[in-house]
């Protein structure tokens, strides 16, 4: 009878000293995910300047990435071996060689040469970051079979809040913007689609006045986009296969060079929100 006792007792201090622990790793969890400090852009495919990515701090608090870790298990580098602070909402550029980096943006602050840099890879690869107490607290991964037309752009993630895995979290930047926020998020963080065109009518005749169609698009995350122009009879006049601005100006040519007739056409967006097809037309009005 004893012995059932102290067996019992022994269970059941097992047992606390398990969820203690359990306690302790949630809590731990709980508080790397609190950091909310992710890796935000990303520059694999460097040619002209060497390879970078940036941190972003999403958080309302300073936070020191000192002894903080990135790359794989087998693979990683310390980011910074002394204090280096981002500020709320601020970056930090991680990059390969500040000296050349600089040459390139000489604009950037916040950077900071890794002491071993993990190499990117071009076509696929999973980034981990890590925090000082060896915690996970953010995971990326890209690969170029998410991208119709990836050469050398860096790639830009669109929403803090998704997944880093997430292929919808990515998209091509129509220019690298290390140390500021990422202007693909404006508007591919967009709740729905949209497609706005001006001035109607535009007169592309040369006399510095709506010489230029403005058309406007907005995706949410993880959608990509083409343009198509086409003549009121039908004939498609120009094309844009893959969307990388927000903002695209027309100038009234064909994609040929040739001058388009005068008259009403169509400006259609193909939309694929993640293998959902859809499709918007405006119409608008050429003279000259």
């Amino acid at each position: 009878m004893f012995c059932a006792q102290s067996q019992k007792q022994k269970l059941k201090m097992g047992m606390r000293q398990v969820l203690l622990v359990l306690g302790f790793s949630l809590s731990c969890c709980f508080f790397a995910k609190s950091e909310t400090v992710r890796i935000n852009e990303i520059f694999p495919r460097a040619q002209n300047s060497p390879e970078w990515f940036e941190l972003y701090n999403g958080s309302a608090a300073e936070v020191n990435v000192r002894g903080w870790h990135v790359g794989k298990n087998d693979d990683s580098s310390v980011v910074a071996l002394t204090d280096m602070i981002i500020k709320p909402g601020g970056y930090l550029v991680c990059t390969k060689d500040i000296a050349a980096f600089s040459t390139v943006f000489p604009g950037v602050q916040n950077a900071v040469q890794l002491p071993h840099w993990y190499t990117l890879d071009n076509y696929h690869d999973t980034v981990v970051l890590w925090d000082a107490n060896a915690l996970p607290c953010d995971s990326v991964a890209w690969d170029s079979k998410w991208f119709s037309s990836w050469t050398t752009q860096s790639i830009s993630r669109v929403s803090d809040a998704m997944n880093g895995m997430d292929k919808r979290s990515w998209v091509i930047a129509g220019n690298p913007s290390p140390g500021k926020q990422n202007p693909e998020k404006a508007w591919h963080g967009a709740d729905i689609f949209t497609l706005d065109i001006g001035p109607i009518p535009f007169t592309p005749n040369g006399d510095g006045k709506d010489d230029y169609l403005s058309i406007d698009l907005a995706l949410p995350a993880g959608a990509t986009a083409s343009i198509s122009i086409y003549g009121f009879d039908g004939k498609k006049y120009y094309d844009i296969a893959d969307a990388l601005s927000p903002h695209i100006l027309w100038n009234g040519n064909a994609s040929s060079g040739a001058k388009m007739p005068c008259g009403p056409f169509f400006v259609v967006e193909e939309i694929d929100n993640n293998g959902a097809k859809s499709v918007l037309r405006k119409k608008g009005v050429l003279w000259r």
